[in-house]
């Protein structure tokens, strides 16, 4: 995969540049992106990360998905971003047999210290995708059965 320049806001991320990036990726082999909606973000310390649904022209032939995960790293985490790619870019694809999400696209620039990745979002794999708030633990913790 060719990294590509950082996308450091969901706002950065348009129609024509993600049809741009899927189609250099492989990923968009005919057809572009019609619209992007951003639903349901959440923070972590080191990333940002934002969840937008696609939408494609009817006429689209490829593997991208309508939904992605957008992660781009906080100031001061972009060391974090490096060893990510280290690993998607190099340690995964040396073991095929490992399951690993599809990296979209990766965009690294050293002089600005900017990073992100463009994952396949895999919050359809769990049972309760939503992230919980800070008080819901809490009351799980206290409505389940002592042992």
């Amino acid at each position: 995969m060719e990294q590509s320049d950082p996308i450091t806001s969901v706002d950065a991320l348009t129609p024509k540049s993600l049809t741009d990036r899927l189609s250099r990726n492989g990923f968009l082999e005919a057809g572009e992106v019609l619209s992007i909606e951003e639903t349901d973000p959440f923070d972590s310390s080191a990333a940002f990360f934002k969840r937008p649904t696609i939408t494609y022209s009817e006429d689209n032939v490829g593997s991208a998905s309508d939904d992605m995960m957008l992660k781009p790293y906080r100031e001061g985490w972009f060391g974090g971003g490096v060893v990510e790619w280290t690993f998607y870019g190099e340690l995964a694809p040396a073991t095929p047999e490992a399951s690993v999400c599809t990296v979209y696209d990766c965009g690294i620039d050293r002089e600005n210290r900017d990073c992100h990745f463009l994952l396949e979002d895999l919050c359809h794999y769990c049972e309760n995708s939503r992230q919980l708030s800070r008080s819901q633990p809490a009351q799980l913790n206290s409505s389940s059965p002592s042992s």
